[in-house]
């Protein structure tokens, strides 16, 4: 699914316009990528956790070549999903 896709079914549930839509999502995103990179956690009840998480360097190896290199320390996004969505996501596979 695409973000102008979940824009059409939101503006369809809600009745706001579909720019309206693609504005909002854009404003929930930019908050959440803000917010993890500035080392904050963020929760949406139901749904689940973003986060960022440092990383330390460490050696790992060239698939290709078989030569060890080292692989620089960064900080990563992640997403936690809660117990509802897991459920949810088994519910809808087991179907």
């Amino acid at each position: 699914m695409t973000k102008s896709e979940i824009a059409r079914r939101i503006s369809w549930k809600t009745e706001l316009s579909i720019p309206k839509c693609l504005k909002m999502i854009d404003c929930i995103l930019k908050t959440i990528s803000t917010t993890i990179a500035e080392g904050e956690h963020v929760h949406i009840r139901k749904f689940g956790s973003f986060y960022s998480r440092k990383k330390v360097e460490r050696m790992g190896r060239n698939p290709k070549t078989k030569k060890s290199v080292i692989i620089t320390a960064r900080t990563v996004s992640c997403f936690k999903a809660s117990s509802r969505l897991k459920e949810a996501v088994n519910k809808w596979l087991l179907q």
